[in-house]
């Protein structure tokens, strides 16, 4: 009539349930009822207007508010810059939904987020009872030395029901606690191993299966408690969260062989607590708490909502071997203890040699490229430069022609040229503007015409038309030149060639000369008898003064 519990297979569902639907009736083969659900208490904490000045105060307010309320404490369930969420502790075990979510608001402070906030729990509220026999058994440490263990109730519902099927309760007892085991992981999908390597990822400690032992006396529920002389007390004052770590692990890992770590920091506030980790009896409640004062820097100890007991005893090894110490992450508590820098510390090192070499690699190469740039510039080796030599003028021409002939001597005045062929004088005093000191042009020797040179003179008529039509390569340019002024005004370079514009610098002066200039220049030129008509003198002046 009644199944085998101890295998069942409902490790994540409620004890109610499964107590419920073991038990086969015959009303319950005409019809099945539907399980019952566990009651459900919905005490509110805070109201939707009410703010705190930090995260850590808002932390704070729903670990005392949840412990005052419902017997409870919060732990943090996700925080970052602008929300933060907490959660009940009863949701590890009890799969309680409760949470509080507060967000930061613009003028720095953290306000309760009604939408996002559970009020109900799913489980019973813990017995003062057992915080009352916590809270004597702390005060009569020093005379018995052994405590009664602040350990979380279960479900007051499953409770109930073993109560009620006590023939059901010599053959569940050991399947409950398996499926409690099995499912404590069960709200966030994490086995027991992936627990203990997370806890040992976040908390550097190295434990194996000796030390995660369960000291706990089974018969009596008491956890003996060791004393620890050098523990900081109430009022204690640190100069550093650091150096209130280190207090705590040599006051802590001597007699527990467990060390202790700080546990979401902030400038203001800091928090130590165990590190050891197990799924029964749980984590560890033992904490210590240190805030800052903002008067005199320092940090104080202060009071914790959590007693100082451990749910734990001493550690195996530490037993066996009254040296041996675990895994310590804070590199200032290990060289309290004398420890070798650890393995971050040792990457750490590596890192920085790494980078110091890089930079003094590159610092020598940069000042090897700045010794060969001086040894560049400085060719003579430090040495005066050689004198330079004097500028040595150049030597006269020799004399031209056959040296019996005598030189022959030229008049200053020189000689007549015909109204066309002469250039203006304003082309050379123009080209004299540059700057550069202009020669006088060298004499050219002409031989006398002799009876059988080819050479003839030609007469003024031919002389006159070979100056207006010249043979010569800069014809082309200033024809082109025109060309681009006007299409109807390329006919007129031969003219312009004979008044003396026979340069690209005789071009440059003329597009720069005024208009009052070039108009004596057009005179000029109908003076000496240039065919340049009015029109043609316009289409000039508007091609100069657009170029």
């Amino acid at each position: 009539m009644f199944t085998n519990l101890g295998h069942a297979p409902w490790a994540g569902e409620d004890r109610v349930e499964a107590a419920s639907s073991s038990r086969s009736t015959p009303a319950d083969d005409a019809g099945k009822r539907e399980p019952e659900q566990p009651n459900t208490r919905a005490p509110v904490l805070f109201s939707s207007r009410r703010t705190f000045s930090s995260k850590s105060a808002f932390f704070d307010a729903c670990k005392v508010a949840n412990l005052a309320e419902y017997g409870y404490t919060t732990h943090q369930l996700s925080s970052n810059v602008t929300t933060a969420v907490v959660c009940c502790a009863g949701r590890r075990h009890e799969r309680c939904p409760m949470q509080v979510a507060a967000f930061l608001c613009e003028d720095d402070r953290w306000a309760v987020d009604s939408e996002r906030c559970r009020w109900a729990h799913t489980h019973a509220r813990d017995d003062d009872e057992v915080h009352a026999q916590a809270k004597a058994g702390e005060q009569d440490d020093a005379v018995t030395g052994r405590v009664q263990a602040a350990e979380p109730s279960r479900s007051t519902a499953r409770e109930r029901a073993s109560e009620d099927e006590s023939d059901l309760s010599d053959e569940t007892d050991g399947s409950e606690e398996l499926s409690s085991e099995e499912s404590s992981g069960d709200e966030y999908g994490r086995s027991r191993k992936a627990a203990k390597a997370r806890v040992a990822s976040s908390s550097g400690e190295e434990e194996d299966e000796d030390s995660q032992e369960d000291p706990t006396d089974s018969t009596s529920g008491h956890v003996p408690q060791l004393p620890m002389p050098k523990l900081p007390a109430v009022g204690d004052t640190f100069a550093s969260p650091e150096a209130f770590e280190v207090a705590c692990v040599l006051a802590v890992i001597r007699v527990y062989g467990y060390s202790v770590s700080k546990r979401s920091p902030t400038d203001n506030y800091c928090r130590v607590q165990c590190n050891y980790r197990t799924t029964k009896p749980g984590p560890c409640p033992f904490e210590l708490i240190a805030r800052k004062n903002l008067d005199t820097g320092l940090w104080v100890v202060c009071n914790s909502a959590r007693p100082r007991i451990h749910n734990h005893g001493r550690n195996p090894r530490l037993a066996r071997d009254s040296m041996w110490l675990p895994t310590v992450v804070c590199e200032t508590a290990r060289a309290a203890l004398g420890l070798a820098p650890g393995k971050r510390a040792r990457d750490k090192a590596r890192r920085d040699a790494r980078a110091r070499r890089k930079a003094d690699v590159k610092q020598a190469r940069a000042q090897v490229k700045k010794r060969q740039r001086v040894d560049v510039k400085d060719e003579n080796n430090g040495l005066m430069p050689p004198p330079q030599r004097p500028f040595a003028a150049r030597p006269p021409l020799p004399h031209v022609g056959s040296t019996s002939t005598p030189r022959t001597a030229y008049s200053s005045t020189p000689p007549a040229r015909s109204a066309l062929s002469s250039p203006l004088t304003y082309a050379s005093t123009s080209t004299a503007s540059y700057g550069r000191p202009q020669a006088p042009p060298a004499a050219v020797y002409r031989p006398p015409p002799s009876h059988h040179s080819p050479y003839t003179p030609l007469d003024p008529a031919s002389s006159t038309s070979s100056a207006h039509n010249p043979d010569t390569p800069f014809l082309a340019d200033l024809a082109a030149f025109l060309s681009g002024l006007d299409p109807y005004l390329p006919h007129l370079a031969p003219l312009l060639y004979a008044v003396g514009i026979t340069t690209m610098a005789d071009l440059v002066v003329l597009r720069q000369m005024t208009p009052t200039c070039r108009t004596a220049m057009w005179g000029e030129m109908r003076r000496r008898g240039g065919a340049l008509s009015s029109e043609e003198e316009e289409r000039l002046e508007r091609g100069l003064a657009g170029a």
